[in-house]
């Protein structure tokens, strides 16, 4: 990736504008599931095809947390101060160093999340801890209850569109901070996206359930 040698082959590709694109509020909970199932295949719901079939429907859900293998998504507690920043481009040169001192694009950095959780138990964080560094993923849910994760493509494929959490990188949760007088006391969550991750970003809003109220592990 990058602009030293990346000649157009072909035309342009047409620039979709869509009348709403995809948005979301403040992030208040995370949606924590592993990336892929024992047998290597992806966790997702198959809107159009299979099951689970949407992440629109409580039911679907709720089969998906009563689970006891790696399909069983979990839920944090509500996370307060959300932070993100999107990866800076990766560059190289400028001054003498490159022609005309333009620097060079090499791709870009990943995407960094944290935020914080306030007077959480012992047991929320040692469970949470459990997880850091694991090959997990997550939906993001805002105050609206709206969810976010990625799909594998167009809508249009309607045999094999699929809905999937966000892989993550390096999730940490880190140790109890005391607030002492002025603060409650608190814990760090963060992780970071790959680049591109938001190429197939998709937004669901539930159709008979509050996702901030009513998403809970059985």
């Amino acid at each position: 990736m990058g602009i030293i040698c990346n000649p157009l082959s072909t035309e342009l590709t047409d620039i979709p504008v869509a009348g709403c694109g995809d948005d979301l509020g403040q992030i208040q909970k995370l949606i924590i599931q592993p990336v892929k199932k024992a047998d290597g295949s992806f966790n997702a719901f198959l809107p159009n095809a299979g099951s689970p079939t949407t992440p629109t429907l409580l039911a679907d859900w709720t089969a998906l947390f009563a689970a006891s293998d790696l399909t069983k998504p979990v839920v944090s507690p509500f996370i307060e101060n959300p932070e993100f920043e999107a990866g800076e481009a990766r560059t190289f040169g400028g001054g003498n160093q490159t022609r005309d001192g333009v620097e060079y694009i090499l791709g870009s950095n990943p995407s960094s999340f944290s935020a914080m959780m306030h007077k959480t138990s012992a047991a929320t964080r040692k469970a949470l801890k459990e997880l850091n560094g694991t090959a997990v993923g997550v939906y993001l849910i805002d105050e609206f209850g709206k969810i976010g994760g990625v799909s594998n493509g167009e809508a249009s494929n309607a045999a094999t569109y699929e809905i999937r959490p966000i892989p993550v990188r390096s999730l940490f949760t880190g140790d109890k901070k005391f607030g002492n007088f002025e603060e409650p006391d608190s814990c760090a969550i963060k992780f970071s996206f790959a680049p591109r991750w938001d190429d197939n970003f998709v937004v669901s809003t539930p159709t008979d359930f509050n996702a901030l109220e009513d998403l809970k592990s059985a």
